[in-house]
C-alpha cells in the first residue's frame, strides 16, 4: 500500500513509498507497513548509489584541491603573478571540483553494477539491503541533507557551489550523529520515529505482520510437522 501524499498511487509507479520516506510526503499517514513496502529494489538502490558517488567524488575533490591548488601556483612564475591570480586559480580549483562531480555522477552506473554484482544481490535480498537504509536514520539524514544542500549550492553558484553543499552535508552528517540526534533535534528527524511508531526488523516481519506473529507460526508450523512425523512412526 502507497501511504497518502505526494506522489499519489496513480502515477507514482509503485514508488510512492521511497518518496514518502525521503521526503516527508504525506508523514502523518505513513506507516510501520508502508516503510517495508519495496516495489522497485533496483531503481531505489540505484538512486542510492548514485547519491553515494556524488558525495564520494565531493570528498575526494576537496581532499585533492589542496594539493592541486599548490600544483597550480608552483607552475606560474613571480614575474607572471598579477592581481588576478589567485582569482584565476581558484576558478580553475571549482572547475576541477565541479568536474570530479560530474564525473562522480556519471560513474554512479558503474558503482550500481559493482555493488550487485560483488554482494552478489538477488532481488529479494536487494530488497531487504533497500529496508536496511530505509531504517538506518544517520544515512537518510546524510542522503537528504546531500540533495537539500547540494541544491541550495548549486542555486548559489552552479556546480561548484553544489560540490560546496555537498561536503557541508558530510560536515553536518558527523555533527548529526554525535551530538545532534542526542542532544538537539535534528533537522532531518527519521519519519517512524517522528511519529512514535516502531519499525519492523525486517521485510518479512512486516509481511507476517509482526516478528511475534511470524515466530508463533513458524512454532506451531514445526510443533505439528513434529507430530505428523511422530504418528507416522508409530503407524
Amino acid at each position: 500500500m502507497v501511504p497518502t501524499g505526494w506522489p499519489s498511487a496513480e502515477w507514482s509507479l509503485g514508488f510512492g513509498s521511497w518518496f514518502n520516506n525521503f521526503f516527508y510526503s504525506g508523514a502523518e499517514n505513513y506507516k510501520p507497513k508502508d516503510l517495508a513496502t519495496i516495489k522497485c529494489p533496483y531503481t531505489e538502490y540505484f538512486i542510492f548509489s548514485l547519491i553515494k558517488s556524488m558525495q564520494i567524488s565531493s570528498f575526494l575533490a576537496a581532499f585533492i584541491r589542496p594539493a592541486y591548488n599548490h600544483y597550480l601556483h608552483s607552475k606560474i612564475k613571480p614575474k607572471d603573478r598579477t592581481n588576478n591570480t589567485d582569482k584565476i586559480v581558484t576558478a580553475a580549483l571549482r572547475r576541477m571540483q565541479g568536474r570530479m562531480l560530474i564525473g562522480g555522477m556519471f560513474a554512479s552506473p558503474l558503482l550500481f553494477a559493482t555493488s550487485i554484482y560483488y554482494n552478489n544481490y538477488t532481488r529479494e535480498k536487494l530488497v531487504n539491503r533497500c529496508y536496511e537504509i530505509r531504517r538506518d536514520a544517520d544515512i537518510l539524514s546524510y542522503d537528504r541533507t546531500t540533495l537539500a544542500f547540494g541544491a541550495i549550492g548549486w542555486y548559489w553558484k552552479r556546480i561548484q557551489g553544489a560540490v560546496d553543499g555537498i561536503n557541508l552535508a558530510l560536515l553536518y552528517a558527523v555533527f548529526h550523529h554525535h551530538i545532534s540526534k542526542k542532544y538537539l533535534n535534528p533537522i532531518t528527524p527519521d519519519v517512524l520515529t517522528l511519529l512514535g511508531r516502531e519499525k519492523y526488523e525486517t521485510v518479512e516481519d512486516a509481511e507476517f505482520g509482526s516478528q511475534k506473529l511470524f515466530q508463533f507460526i513458524k512454532k506451531k508450523l514445526e510443533e505439528r510437522a513434529g507430530k505428523n512425523q511422530k504418528t507416522e512412526k508409530e503407524e
